[in-house]
């Protein structure tokens, strides 16, 4: 196959003389594919530090197909392209995952008559199938490819079983005797979805699968997190469990808008939720955010943040706290802001009005708040916030309210421990924030990049070099669709005696 992946070229951003506590995310790293980037996924393709790159994406004209590229990852970043193989037309869903504790990940593709394996050591090798079972996924529109948790570590031996989603339950495929056999099933259903917009679509919506800790005995549990509700299975007994019929669910949480006290949203446009699974308190056991989005109108919108905490597998139907904010999607940022091991909140508000709408005609500019919460050594969230962060942005003319504009990311972009912001401010310029132990954060600088601010954006710490790096790309814009842009966090040894 012909190759055209390169390097388009690795720079450093020209500055003036930065304060001491820069956050050094200077490098730049280009990669640049033949065809429109439909999704990139990070992982580790080997037993080491850095983290490599499979990149999902079209090839080149006349034929355009669905292909595959891996970039391992190196010191410098993943800057060279290996192997390169084409997609099966009805593979819907794959997964990254060591599945023989070789210490080298393969993919997994789920398709209509079973799932999948594939080596990523070359291109000319052929998919193998492991499992032949159909799917409730195969009524799905396989023209984009998405991963999805097929490979789950149900009792945590090393090893991962496979979790096909069947009609009516999840089935789960356990290695045995060099075959996968059905090991366990659990109930868990899709919900339906009916959409009305010009015409009629219903649509399944499967959950997300989580492997938590949730009443404290030290295993993990198996969570479903649907929209409006978390089903937990208890995995004591798993594999000697029997298969058939599939295991009820041991808890039914119910966390809906229903349950809710929603004063002042149920005026307002129909509410959705989102539920997040996570430890927030460092006690080992899953908590629950619950995000409630109201779109209210120009004028302004109403959401709120529910907070669940977990009493060793008790959680209450009413939220142990209520913050509100003005947003359009409830949007919100989960962080150890301060670096004392608990997870803080900050919440995004926007409010556009009138008044908004005038500044931003004379200046094409808009201003916005993140509220910070947090959290208490006793497990609790205040109900003020203990300061205001506020930000002055430039967005695109056409979408002044978009979703970039609320973006915020937090990860540790140098390596001292402490948790830095990353934030859009214009249409070809990104801002940095350095975070300290106060949980505030320091004088920022801008650092250039010569493309726009996306939501197609991930972080995670590429070259192994212990800072994050940050990998941005474009799937709906026809200009840049085609390329994969990589900031690359550098540890500083000073920042680092600094802050110990």
């Amino acid at each position: 196959m012909k190759r055209l992946f390169f390097l388009a070229g690795i720079g450093l951003f020209s500055a003036a003389a930065a304060p001491a506590r820069t956050v050094p995310l200077g490098r730049e790293v280009h990669l640049r594919l033949p065809g429109p980037v439909h999704s990139v996924h990070v992982f580790r393709a080997r037993d080491d530090a850095s983290r490599d790159l499979l990149i999902c994406h079209l090839s080149e004209e006349p034929s355009p197909g669905r292909m595959m590229t891996l970039f391992r990852g190196r010191e410098n970043g993943p800057d060279t392209a290996g192997v390169t193989f084409a997609l099966h037309p009805d593979d819907i869903l794959f997964d990254l995952t060591d599945l023989d504790g070789n210490g080298n990940a393969e993919c997994v593709f789920l398709r209509a008559d079973g799932i999948y394996r594939r080596s990523l050591s070359g291109p000319d090798e052929d998919a193998s199938c492991l499992i032949r079972t159909p799917s409730a996924f195969t009524a799905s529109d396989p023209a984009r490819i998405r991963r999805f948790p097929l490979a789950l570590d149900l009792d945590g031996d090393g090893l991962p079983e496979i979790c096909v989603p069947e009609s009516g339950r999840l089935a789960a495929y356990r290695l045995r005797d060099g075959n996968y056999a059905l090991a366990a099933s659990f109930e868990i259903r899709p919900a339906w979805r009916i959409q009305e917009s010009g015409r009629t679509r219903v649509t399944l919506d499967f959950p997300a699968y989580r492997l938590l800790d949730f009443d404290g005995d030290g295993k993990l549990d198996l969570l479903a997190v649907f929209d409006d509700r978390v089903d937990v299975f208890f995995l004591r007994d798993f594999p000697d469990a029997p298969a058939d019929p599939p295991a009820s669910p041991d808890l039914r949480i119910d966390l809906g808008v229903h349950r809710m006290p929603l004063t002042g949203l149920e005026t307002l446009a129909p509410v959705s939720s989102r539920i997040e699974a996570l430890d927030l308190n460092g006690d080992g056991v899953a908590d629950f955010i619950v995000a409630l989005a109201a779109r209210a109108g120009f004028v302004g919108s109403l959401s709120q943040i529910h907070i669940h905490l977990n009493r060793r597998g008790r959680i209450s139907p009413l939220p142990d706290r209520v913050l509100t904010a003005d947003n359009f999607l409830g949007e919100y940022l989960a962080a150890d802001f301060n670096g004392n091991g608990l997870t803080d909140l900050a919440l995004f508000n926007f409010r556009p009005g009138y008044g908004a709408a005038a500044r931003f005609i004379l200046t094409r500019r808009l201003s916005h708040t993140h509220d910070f919460y947090l959290m208490r050594p006793d497990g609790s969230y205040p109900g003020k916030p203990d300061f205001r962060w506020t930000a002055t942005r430039k967005p695109r003319v056409s979408d002044p309210g978009s979703a970039i504009f609320a973006a915020c990311y937090a990860a540790d972009f140098d390596g001292d421990g402490l948790t830095d912001l990353l934030t859009p401010e214009d249409e070809n310029h990104w801002r940095v924030f350095p975070g300290n132990s106060a949980g505030n954060f320091d004088k920022s600088r801008k650092i250039t990049v010569n493309a726009p601010p996306t939501r197609s954006l991930l972080i995670a710490d590429l070259d192994g070099d212990g800072a994050a790096d940050v990998l941005f790309f474009y799937p709906g814009d026809p200009e840049r669709n085609r390329q994969v842009r990589i900031l690359l966090g550098t540890p500083s040894p000073g920042l680092k005696a600094e802050t110990q």
